[in-house]
C-alpha cells in the first residue's frame, strides 16, 4: 500500500537520520566547484601577467596591460567554457550520487559512499544533458521580459517611472515561469538515476511522475519552501545582531548543506519511489 503524505516525510526523516553521509557527495560537490573556481581565476591571472612579469612598474602601462588581455581572449573564452562543462557535470555526477544514496537509504536503510560512486558514475551524463535542457526551457521564460524591455528603453525608464510597470509585470511573469518549471521538472533526476534511465526518457516520465502526483509534489514542495523560508527570516533576524551575523552564517550554511538538502534529497527520492512502485523500507525495517 502507497505512503500517505505524513508518512513520507516521517520515514524519510527517520532513514535521513540512520544516513547523514548523504551528505557528503553535496560537501564534496561544493570544495570540487571551489577548487575549480580557484583554478580558472588563477589561470586567468597567469595567462593574462604572466608575459608580462619580467617587466618593470614603470613598463606595465594601461595600454599594455590592455593589449595583453586582448591577445589571450581567446585562450580565456575556451577555459570559461570548459569550466562552465566541468562544473555541470561536476554537479551533476554528486547530484546523481546524493540521489543514488539516497535510493539505495530508502531500499535497505543503509547507505554507503560505494553507492555515490555507482550511481553517479552510471547517471552523471544523462544528468547533465537533462540540467541543460531543463535549463533552457527555463531560459525561454525570458520572452516575458522583452516585451516590457521593448515598451520601456532605459531612457523611457529614467524619464517616465510608470513605465516600470510593464516591465515589473514581465519580471513577474518570468519568476513565476520559472517557478512553474521547476516543480514540473523536479522529478526528472530522481527518475533518471533510480531507475537507470537516459536524459529524453528521465524527462518524459519525470514529468508524467508530477502529473499523476501533482498534489503530493506540491505538498513537499511547499513544505520544503516553507523551510527555506524560515531560515530565511532567521537570517534577517540574526543580520540585525552584529556578533551574531558570522556566526548565524555558519550555522545556516551547515543546517542547509547538512541538514535540509540531504533531508529533502531523502523524501523525493522516496516519493518517487512510493509512487512507482518501487520497494522501501519502513521505519520498522519492513520493506512496503
Amino acid at each position: 500500500m502507497p505512503e500517505n503524505i505524513e508518512s513520507i516525510l516521517k520515514n524519510g526523516f527517520n532513514t535521513w537520520k540512520k544516513n547523514l553521509n548523504i551528505c557528503i557527495p553535496l560537501i564534496l560537490n561544493i570544495v570540487v566547484i571551489t577548487i575549480l573556481v580557484f583554478a580558472i581565476v588563477l589561470a586567468t591571472i597567469l595567462a593574462i601577467l604572466g608575459p608580462l612579469m619580467s617587466l618593470s612598474p614603470e613598463e606595465l602601462t594601461p595600454e599594455l596591460l590592455l593589449g595583453q588581455i586582448g591577445s589571450v581572449m581567446g585562450v580565456i573564452a575556451l577555459a570559461v567554457i570548459v569550466f562552465i562543462i566541468s562544473v555541470g557535470l561536476t554537479n551533476a555526477f554528486f547530484s546523481a550520487g546524493a540521489i543514488g544514496m539516497a535510493k539505495r537509504a530508502n531500499e535497505s536503510g543503509d547507505a554507503t559512499l560505494s553507492d555515490m560512486v555507482e550511481h553517479g558514475k552510471r547517471s552523471v551524463i544523462s544528468v547533465f544533458f537533462a540540467d541543460i535542457i531543463i535549463g533552457l526551457i527555463t531560459l525561454m521564460g525570458i520572452i516575458f521580459v522583452v516585451p516590457g524591455i521593448l515598451y520601456a528603453p532605459i531612457d523611457v525608464l529614467l524619464s517616465d517611472p510608470l513605465s516600470y510597470s510593464s516591465l515589473a509585470i514581465g519580471i513577474f511573469a518570468f519568476a513565476l515561469y520559472t517557478l512553474i518549471v521547476s516543480v514540473v521538472f523536479i522529478a526528472v533526476k530522481y527518475a533518471i538515476v533510480i531507475d537507470g534511465i537516459g536524459t529524453i526518457q528521465g524527462i518524459k516520465k519525470g514529468v508524467g511522475f508530477f502529473l499523476n502526483n501533482k498534489l503530493d509534489v506540491l505538498m513537499i514542495w511547499i513544505l520544503i519552501m516553507a523551510i527555506s523560508l524560515g531560515l530565511g527570516i532567521i537570517s534577517q533576524i540574526m543580520g540585525m545582531i552584529s556578533y551574531m551575523v558570522v556566526v548565524w552564517l555558519m550555522v545556516n550554511m551547515i543546517l542547509s548543506i547538512v541538514v535540509i538538502a540531504p533531508l529533502t534529497i531523502v523524501w523525493w527520492a522516496r516519493l518517487y519511489m512510493d509512487r512507482t512502485g518501487k520497494s522501501i523500507m519502513k521505519v520498522e525495517g519492513q520493506v512496503a
